[in-house]
């Protein structure tokens, strides 16, 4: 079974625009065997349709009212959706690489944080005068 969250509805009065008043009532949320994500390959896909459509005129920020006004024929719509799927992967692809980084430096300090405890407890065991003792 794939688990699945509701979409709230809207609560103000304005009416929807365009298409948006038939996106279904579930976002389905899918498992992925993998969690690699290469922005160049993506890059590689997605860009010739981004071009294409930049050859029709600018691309609007998807989810803008302008881009909601667009016909759903129109190729800048659809090039404003991979333009937002590259950006979305080499987001993910940064975030990635942020994080791999952190856990090597905290890894890092980790492992120099027990050697120098380890360092202080053979400094002790050779120098037993410096320990301490409660009174």
């Amino acid at each position: 079974m794939i688990p699945t969250q509701p979409v709230s509805p809207r609560v103000d009065n304005q009416s929807t625009r365009g298409e948006a008043a038939r996106l279904p009532t579930r976002i389905v949320a899918l498992t992925h065997t993998s969690r690699e994500v290469s922005w160049s390959l993506a890059h590689e896909a997605l860009w010739p349709i981004v071009e294409r459509a930049l050859r029709v005129g600018a691309l609007p920020l998807i989810g803008t009212h302008d881009w909601l006004d667009l016909p759903t024929s129109d190729p800048r719509r659809v090039g404003a959706i991979y333009l937002a799927a590259d950006q979305w992967a080499l987001h993910l692809e940064n975030q990635t690489s942020a994080i791999i980084d952190a856990s090597r430096e905290i890894s890092i300090s980790r492992s120099a944080e027990a050697q120098r405890q380890l360092e202080h407890e053979r400094w002790l065991q050779a120098n037993p005068w410096a320990m301490r003792r409660p009174a």
